[in-house]
């Protein structure tokens, strides 16, 4: 008797297999009276066992017959076209540029350097990052292949340089410098040379941003969102504090749409007696109007009374970045818990997709310009999200 218990231990237990679980990014829908997170299942191979003893005289014996594990569903074929983000990140213990596709795989930090790195900006082809670093010292301008090889430093001088903006057509960079006593606006090719001041009388220039054509540059300039002709020297206040009956009214990165038409920025502008602190905006680029909040009611209608998922954070959003098509957002946002992840917020289909959940501070994205943009996993709610607590 022993033997056989044996006997069938050793043909049964290769078969014997355990769930291994899976994790996928958290979605969230605006849909639905209740938000829920989305994971892939992990898999059970179910085995079964069929045991016969067949008796004849004093000789016995064991058949087991086990199922084959259920197949491995098949892994999704990588898009090589897919579209990326840079974004920036402590999660290694010091601010770094890091890099994934921009459905949240394969990321890799590209600068792993002891300095302060920030700000990544594209160059049009998706070839290279422009950014800001302190490696030597003080703030400079570098650019990097994509792949965090051939680091060139393009500004050297004892003021901070920093906020690159590389122009739509690839031939110059618009960033912010203090080199000359203020915060301003300043011009350079894109190899470094010819640096100008657009800006000697404006303080506290921040966050450039190039309109698609080149033609214009989206600059916050103390409480207002000024348009920067560079060849002509010609300031045009779009969004102005005066437009708002909020003495704490603030503006923050810009960022043109791929057609032009719509900016995503940074605003606590207050509507209906409602301050929604730090959140995401578009506006019409040509005069500042339809100034709303990416956040949808159940008709799928941009309502400023719905302020975020409750999952998503509710102290501030950063740095929005429009996707190749235009059809999506990403940026970072404060967690309650104090560290920041990386947000898309998709205008068809009114989900909200946290694309890094790590326990660190991943914020500042920049959306390739080019590739494809992935299709982010649906949910099945469709009412409206429960709002998050008023401030």
């Amino acid at each position: 008797m022993f033997k056989l218990v044996g006997l069938l231990a050793g043909v049964v237990s290769p078969f014997l297999t355990f769930p291994r679980q899976g994790k996928g990014p958290d979605t969230l829908s605006l849909g639905g009276g209740e938000l829920e997170r989305g994971s892939r299942p992990g898999r059970k191979a179910i085995t079964t066992i069929v045991l016969a003893l067949v008796m004849a005289g004093t000789t016995a014996s064991a058949v087991v017959a086990c199922s084959s594990p259920e197949p491995p569903p098949p892994t999704p074929t990588p898009n090589p076209n897919m579209s990326r983000i840079a974004f920036v990140s402590d999660r290694e213990g010091n601010w770094d540029i890091y890099l994934m596709n921009a459905d949240g795989s394969d990321l890799r930090n590209l600068t792993n350097n002891p300095g302060l790195d920030g700000h990544p900006s594209w160059s049009p082809d998706g070839s290279r990052l422009m950014f800001y670093s302190d490696r030597d010292g003080d703030r400079d301008i570098y650019v990097m292949d994509v792949d965090g090889s051939n680091v060139v430093q393009l500004t050297n001088d004892p003021g901070a340089d920093h906020s690159p903006a590389w122009s739509p057509d690839g031939t110059r960079v618009a960033f912010i410098s203090d080199r000359e006593g203020r915060t301003n606006l300043w011009l350079m090719n894109a190899d470094g040379s010819d640096s100008v001041n657009l800006s000697p009388r404006a303080v506290n220039a921040r966050w450039p941003d190039w309109s698609p054509d080149s033609s214009l540059i989206a600059v916050v300039s103390n409480k207002d969102l000024l348009y920067v002709d560079p060849d002509a020297s010609i300031w045009t206040r779009t969004i102005t504090a005066n437009d708002f009956a909020l003495e704490a009214f603030f503006l923050g990165w810009p960022d043109w749409s791929p057609n032009g038409e719509r900016l995503a920025l940074v605003s606590n502008f207050r509507d209906r007696d409602r301050l929604m602190v730090g959140s995401v905006y578009t506006a019409d680029s040509e005069d500042g109007f339809n100034f709303r909040p990416v956040y949808f009611d159940s008709r799928g209608v941009e309502d400023p009374d719905i302020e975020r998922p409750v999952d998503d954070p509710v102290e501030f959003d950063e740095r929005p970045t429009w996707s190749p098509d235009g059809k999506k957002i990403a940026y970072g946002s404060f967690t309650e818990d104090g560290d920041m992840d990386i947000w898309v917020v998709d205008f068809e289909t009114k989900i909200f997709t946290r694309l890094t959940d790590y326990p660190a501070m991943d914020s500042f994205p920049a959306w390739e310009p080019t590739g494809a943009v992935p299709v982010y996993p649906a949910s099945s709610s469709t009412s409206t999200p429960p709002q998050a607590p008023r401030p």
